[in-house]
């Protein structure tokens, strides 16, 4: 039951037994190598993740988005989550001479997580931990080759198909407006239903949910204007 190191002197590798599992041991040198190759493609990963989620923006404002939006986020923010895995683990071999790598490392995934949870309680059918926490599970249990497929995600996730229209209740929006608390943010979604309701909301609407209040109404209602503005100006530039 106790972790066991053999040593190869003939082959020069060391390897670690622990219960039924096997690791052989990486030199510096390849791990560094190796850990350098995948932070340049998590970083082209992360890359693709900003994008979706700016081009997701868009469509939510617009009223255009579909389920398979929804899954393309979901599908690159989970694929984002792996690579990142596979670099926490490799870093282990590296010990204190991985430092940096874990300071990008760091640098890379931040708001990642927060992304996948926000996205998935925005379209899930129902807005409660379990329904939540049983989509993020869900998600996490696809195969690499499954998460390739929209439909496939689609049905694991309980969203219906891809190319039809949906909208989001308004919670990864929301969350970008400063010193607005959790609380405030679920009881807004929860008195306007979803996305275009709020949009339309004047600052007397907002300004009616608890929590809220004048100052806040306001400073919501800028955001969200300025979200508009910033959507149509993108539709225009495309058109």
């Amino acid at each position: 039951g106790k972790p066991v190191v053999s040593i190869s002197e003939d082959r020069a590798v060391a390897t670690l037994f622990h219960g039924e599992s096997k690791h052989e041991l990486e030199s510096p040198a390849e791990l560094t190598t190796k850990v350098n190759q995948q932070l340049h493609t998590l970083e082209r990963f992360r890359r693709g993740l900003d994008e979706a989620e700016t081009r997701a923006t868009e469509l939510e404002i617009t009223d255009l988005m579909t389920y398979r939006w929804v899954v393309t986020l979901l599908q690159k923010a989970e694929l984002v989550a792996r690579i990142a895995d596979q670099v926490e683990r490799d870093l282990v071999g590296l010990g204190g001479e991985g430092t940096l790598a874990r300071l990008q490392l760091a640098d890379l995934m931040q708001g990642v997580g927060e992304t996948r949870y926000l996205v998935v309680r925005d379209y899930a059918k129902r807005l409660t931990k379990k329904t939540v926490a049983a989509t993020l599970d869900a998600l996490a249990g696809l195969s690499t080759n499954a998460l390739q497929e929209p439909e496939t995600v689609a049905t694991a996730l309980g969203f219906e198909h891809p190319d039809l229209h949906t909208r989001p209740r308004g919670l990864r929006l929301l969350s970008q407006v400063p010193r607005v608390p959790e609380t405030v943010q679920s009881d807004v979604v929860k008195h306007f239903g979803d996305l275009q309701r709020l949009l339309r909301a004047s600052v007397e609407d907002l300004s009616k949910v608890s929590g809220v209040g004048r100052a806040r109404a306001q400073q919501l209602w800028n955001f969200l204007d300025r979200l508009a503005e910033l959507a149509g100006q993108s539709d225009d530039g495309l058109g």
